[in-house]
């Protein structure tokens, strides 16, 4: 208790996959699981994804969503018990994160993590809005096209650096605020 734990993500460009088991009772549970198999299913095609749980009622969905792809080496499940310090450490290693947890994103922008997300809530708006990042916010109450989140993911590939860049910006104008 009280000893903080550091973990070494590996693997080629490490990405996260934090899903929230709230999005999926705010929104049809077979599509949304369906989009994040096809978002892994891209994005293992590049990066070594860790499935990440930060609250203890996700560890179902990082396992039902693992269980579709078996034993992929690229593939890692990270279902730890982690404490603030100790996910802001893992976070900052990936190079973006694909997020449904608020606290996550906010954990991801803290250490300049950008991120896709899947949310539902007008805090989602509000937070992506304030870091420059709402193009890369898909509401899981809608029918979030899946081609759409997939263009998202390759502009992210694509500008990550810059969105740490914009992010790490923001979050020193909004300390100062």
């Amino acid at each position: 208790k009280g000893e903080f734990k550091k973990r070494k993500v590996e693997g080629e460009r490490p990405v996260a996959v934090i899903p929230n088991m709230m999005s999926f009772a705010n929104a049809e549970k077979e599509e949304l699981l369906n989009r994040y198999k096809k978002i892994i299913e891209k994005l293992i095609k590049k990066h070594d994804v860790y499935l990440l749980r930060h609250s203890k009622e996700d560890i179902e969905g990082c396992q039902e969503i693992a269980n579709h792809f078996g034993s992929n080496e690229r593939l890692h499940l990270l279902l730890d018990d982690m404490n603030c310090f100790e996910l802001e450490q893992v976070l900052e290693q990936f190079e973006f994160c694909v997020a449904s947890r608020f606290h996550s994103i906010i954990h991801s922008y803290k250490n300049g993590t950008p991120c896709v997300v899947l949310g539902w809530a007008v805090k989602y708006k509000d937070l992506l809005e304030g870091f420059e990042q709402e193009k890369y916010l898909f509401d899981v109450r809608n029918n979030m096209d899946i081609d759409k989140i997939l263009n998202a993911i390759d502009t992210m590939e694509e500008n990550a650096a810059y969105e740490k860049e914009v992010i790490k910006r923001c979050l020193k104008k909004q300390q100062q605020s």
